[in-house]
């Protein structure tokens, strides 16, 4: 607090400052100043922020330790009766008079530059003085209690509050201000009103109005916006504000317009609840003063589907339905001009206003009166297509509901499927009639009239207008590439056919009449077809068959192999396989039939000169396919017997079958087993097989894709020991050297890794590595207490066992022994035997290890 003298020029004190100010003085920081008269009395309390124009610096002067000495001990009573009847609290401060000298250092800080100034003595007459510094601190202690609406405000200038521009309500200082204001109230009711009203001073109420809607919204500040906005209204009632007040306040209207979904709108309503006048019936009038009804509608319609205004918005409607009253349902519908809304109408937002007002006259009859409003108003064709084609529209629930009247009153006045066809305009769309909006109301309306006979009554209908059963099949196909319209599509396409039964066509008039023959070539990729197949199975013929003299037909299938060809390359397609695979049965059937021979039909397909390559021929499926339907159960030995005369030697064979690997899988598999079961048959060696498949490989034989064919070989003709034996056939061909190197880069290959190293072991067991020299060799000398835990130990055992049988544990004992103390070796034999996977060689182990130390 600063007490402020309203003579010319003179000082005061604020805590332990001394400051020289001129008359009317309004702005020294942010410090609350009472004014006094030339009498010592109370003028005026001025919020003050920043220094006037016209003080000079030397008029701002922060003396420390200093007291002031008034002219007389009345005039000291005065300021200290002010003071405590501004503060509404007991002065615990002391009057002291004495004499005293005191060194002031001055600064200036005017503009916020600091100055320093010679220090000098100033000698005060001996008189009664107050300590002010006393009184300053009382004051400040009152404060924290404000009892009054400028106390409040003091405090909230003091707090630093003013300022403040964002999340006010969650400031701790605002909560600490709010608190004080609280305590200095007895009644929270009045101090809430003065927080307001201090709030409303500040930032004017449109802002705070704003402030406590946002507020409202958060958990932490609802309750402290609740209360202030009841304050806020308090406040208006206490001055008898208007409701006309209130609304240009907190400004709901904004350049003319006055919008329901401002948050604000409802702290009026609530004000003119409170002043006992209808809020709604007052904005209707005040909407209407600017607007006609249409308009007004408008504006409702918007508002209702706003979370903010839908409240308030339908009872403005209800006031605005009440004041049509008693107009029929045509009188509005003009009033609000919907008479000229024309296919939009359903777009209109003041339908809904209309809606609203004959439901509220006619109740239950409400969509039979619409319908005769609006049939009045656009006719009969024009209504059937507008509500067709507004379902999806911003009121469509309405089109959908008279609609149903519209189909109510189409069966009581007996309008056939062909009439409301015409009706909807369904006969002007053309292709596009899958298309329109209106299909779907002619199809409900078609269904109710004959549930039983609609898809025929239908059909008849489109037959109309569209003559050609080619156009209508494939309007129908493309119809049910769409999920909306799929069911009525496929529902149509078998009227279609039962139509073709009745009449009695024939497989090959619907073939022509759908104009399959015109694009033989394309057969099995026409859309078509399907419907041809279908209509053939009703005639209990088989399709599949008479699409084979159709397709022989072609210059491109004119042969058997062309035809079966194109066949099986069509099998591996995912739109034609079925099909294909239909007709590849019939055409095996075929084969059959004229009684065509294994050899015969290898001829037929053309495949005696395929040579190497005669796996990448896709025709050749149907062969083995055929010769497997021929005799299943020696498939394979006719096969062979077939293929023989063109593949003279096992070489020649074998090059074909590995030839093929990369084309078809299935194939190359089931041609392999072929081969290598004739090769077991005669007894082949497995020498002899390395001749027939990696003789051309040389040193890439671990290397070469046929490799796994030999593999495979080896494995049945040795099932005890094939590795051993595919060793010793690859020692006999390659020296020392080669033989190292070949199996060293099997063993890096992801794909041969296992074979290499197999084969390794082999090469020690040849060369009779001892079970020191092949446990270096795997590195197991490196693995420390790991080591049974290392996958390469299965392969030292078995190489140990392999080499010497008998002695095979006493010699692994002895290596292990050698690389571990005894301790170690105990600690790793008992941890091994947990372990299933080395239970019993760790068991051996340690019985062994207790043998030689005598146990």
């Amino acid at each position: 607090m600063i007490l402020l003298n309203a003579s010319a020029n003179f000082r005061f004190t604020e805590g332990l400052k001394l400051i020289t100010v001129p008359k009317k003085t309004v702005a020294l920081g942010n410090l609350p100043i009472l004014v006094l008269d030339p009498g010592g009395n109370p003028a005026d309390v001025l919020s003050l922020s920043n220094p006037p124009p016209n003080t000079s610096r030397s008029q701002l002067l922060y003396l420390a330790g200093m007291t002031v000495r008034f002219n007389s001990v009345v005039r000291l009573c005065r300021v200290v009766l002010v003071v405590l009847v501004i503060l509404s609290a007991c002065v615990d401060g002391m009057i002291n008079s004495r004499t005293s000298h005191h060194v002031l250092d001055v600064e200036s800080r005017y503009d916020h530059n600091t100055r320093n100034l010679r220090a000098h003595k100033h000698t005060l007459d001996d008189e009664e003085r107050v300590n002010i510094p006393v009184i300053s601190t009382l004051a400040d202690k009152m404060s924290k209690k404000p009892k009054n609406q400028e106390e409040v405000f003091q405090l909230f200038s003091k707090m630093k509050l003013v300022h403040e521009k964002s999340n006010l309500f969650e400031n701790p200082q605002f909560l600490k201000w709010t608190s004080a204001v609280t305590k200095g109230y007895k009644d929270s009711q009045a101090a809430d009103m003065a927080i307001a009203l201090t709030l409303a001073r500040q930032r004017g109420d449109e802002a705070l109005a704003k402030m406590i809607v946002e507020a409202k919204k958060v958990s932490s500040t609802k309750n402290v916006a609740t209360r202030l906005e009841e304050a806020q209204i308090k406040n208006w009632l206490s001055k008898e504000e208007t409701a006309d007040n209130v609304f240009r306040a907190v400004k709901i209207e904004n350049d003319g317009y006055i919008s329901m979904r401002n948050p604000l709108l409802g702290t009026w309503v609530s004000y003119v609840k409170k002043i006992e006048e209808n809020p709604y019936k007052l904005l209707l009038s005040k909407m209407r003063a600017r607007d006609s009804d249409d308009i007004v509608a408008t504006y409702i319609w918007s508002a209702k589907r706003d979370v903010v205004g839908s409240t308030i918005a339908q009872k403005v409607e209800d006031v605005l339905l009440d004041s049509w009253m008693p107009q029929s349902a045509d009188d509005v519908f003009k009033l609000l001009k919907l008479n000229t809304g024309g296919s939009n109408l359903f777009n209109y937002p003041r339908l809904s206003s209309w809606v609203s007002y004959v439901t509220k006259i006619e109740g239950k009859q409400a969509d039979e009166q619409m319908y005769t409003v609006l049939k009045a108003a656009y006719g009969d064709d024009e209504l059937a297509t507008m509500l067709a084609a507004s379902k999806q529209f911003a009121l469509g629930d309405v089109a959908k509901r008279l609609e149903e009247v519209q189909h109510k009153v189409g069966l009581i006045e007996g309008e056939t499927a062909q009439r409301f066809f015409t009706t909807l305009k369904l006969n002007t769309q053309g292709d596009k009639l899958f298309e329109s909006p209106a299909l779907h109301s002619w199809v409900d309306y078609v269904t109710k009239l004959s549930p039983k006979n609609a898809d025929e009554l239908m059909l008849s209908a489109l037959k109309t207008s569209h003559k050609d059963d080619f156009v209508l099949a494939k309007m129908f196909i493309a119809a049910k590439e769409s999920s909306s319209t799929k069911a009525i599509a496929g529902k149509l396409e078998q009227a279609q056919v039962s139509d073709w039964l009745r009449n009695e066509k024939s497989a090959d008039e619907v073939f022509k009449l759908l104009k399959l023959d015109d694009g033989v070539d394309d057969l099995l990729t026409n859309p078509l077809l399907s419907n041809w197949v279908i209509y053939v199975e009703k005639l209990n013929e088989n399709p599949y068959s008479i699409l084979l003299g159709k397709l022989k037909m072609s210059k491109l299938t004119a042969t058997d192999d062309k035809l079966v060809e194109m066949i099986m390359k069509a099998k591996t397609e995912a739109s034609t396989s079925s099909i294909a695979g239909k007709l590849e049965a019939a055409q095996l059937e075929k084969w059959l039939s004229e009684k065509q021979t294994a050899a015969g039909v290898f001829k037929l397909l053309k495949l005696t000169d395929e040579g190497t390559f005669l796996s990448w021929r896709s025709h050749l499926r149907a062969w083995v396919d055929y010769v497997t339907k021929l005799d299943a159960k020696n498939s394979d030995d006719v096969i062979l017997s077939v293929l023989k005369p063109y593949y003279t030697t096992d070489t020649k064979l074998a090059s074909m079958v590995l030839t093929g690997r990369s084309m078809s899988d299935d194939m190359s598999a089931k041609f392999e087993k072929i081969i290598l079961n004739k090769w077991l048959g005669e007894k082949k060696s497995a020498d002899d097989v390395f001749d027939f498949v990696l003789k051309e490989s040389r040193d890439q034989a671990l290397q070469s894709r046929y490799l796994d064919t030999w593999v495979s070989y080896v494995k049945k003709v040795d099932k005890e020991e094939p590795y051993k034996t595919m060793f010793l056939v690859l020692q006999k061909r390659f020296d020392e050297t080669e033989l190292k190197y070949m199996l060293s880069h099997a063993a890096e290959s992801s794909r041969t890794e296992e074979l290499g190293w197999r084969l390794i072991q082999e090469m020690w067991l040849s060369g009779k590595e001892s079970a020191q020299n092949v446990f270096s060799r795997l590195h197991l000398d490196r693995v420390g207490s790991t080591l049974f835990k290392q996958p390469d130990l299965a392969m030292w055992i078995s190489h140990v066992t392999r080499l010497d049988a008998k002695n095979a544990d006493k010699k692994m004992l002895a290596v292990l022994q050698s690389f571990y103390s005894k301790k170690q070796l105990t600690k790793m034999l008992s941890a091994a035997k947990e372990v299933d996977e080395t239970k019993a060689f760790a068991t051996r182990m340690e019985k062994h290890l207790l043998l030689s130390q005598g146990k």
